[in-house]
């Protein structure tokens, strides 16, 4: 998926599928695990590549939902990704059930919301559903309200169901406050 940025490049993902010895990294991991990553690369007009981000680089395998004992998963699974106002990257992780901001200069991750490595406090979210107040997301967007809209796939609550929900989003207080969802009956 690819997303056209202001300046005519374009920001894509990719997966990248990697063999590796998790028997070393999580207990009953494969010797010969086939674990699937993700890449996002900024492209110039002439297809250069001047900017490249690689999951296993920032985010450890230990951080995904998925089984890490299976002999091949996708432990992050980018399905979303779009640029903030400041410049800098929103992405979503469906398998890390978060949202990240990564910085575009560096590439460090500025701030993680949701997850087991989530930096932000809900409010307004139905405990039930915590400590990850949205899970295996998709169709993550920013409004032009500035607040986020998530399809959460729900996977993982205590009751299983999918809805869509908007968040007003405070970065420097690390605050996601729900403002509306939707779940069909």
């Amino acid at each position: 998926a690819f997303v056209i940025l202001p300046n005519g490049h374009a920001l894509v993902h990719a997966y990248d599928i990697q063999y590796l010895d998790l028997s070393k990294i999580v207990q009953g991991g494969s010797p010969n695990a086939i674990v699937v990553g993700s890449i996002l690369q900024e492209l110039d007009l002439q297809k250069n590549v001047v900017f490249q981000w690689r999951s296993w680089d920032y985010i450890p395998i230990t951080d995904t939902y998925m089984s890490t004992a299976a002999s091949a998963f996708d432990y992050i699974h980018i399905n979303g990704h779009e640029l903030d106002d400041d410049g800098n990257i929103l992405a979503s992780f469906r398998n890390t059930c978060d949202i990240m901001k990564i910085n575009r200069m560096t590439g460090d991750i500025m701030w993680r919301m949701g997850g087991k490595k989530n930096e932000f406090t809900f409010i307004g979210e139905n405990e039930a559903n915590a400590p990850a107040y949205y899970t295996y997301q998709h169709g993550f967007n920013r409004a032009p309200n500035g607040n986020y809209l998530v399809f959460d796939n729900g996977n993982l609550h205590k009751t299983q169901f999918s809805r869509a929900a908007e968040y007003k989003v405070d970065q420097t207080k690390r605050t996601a406050t729900l403002v509306w969802e939707y779940r069909h009956t």
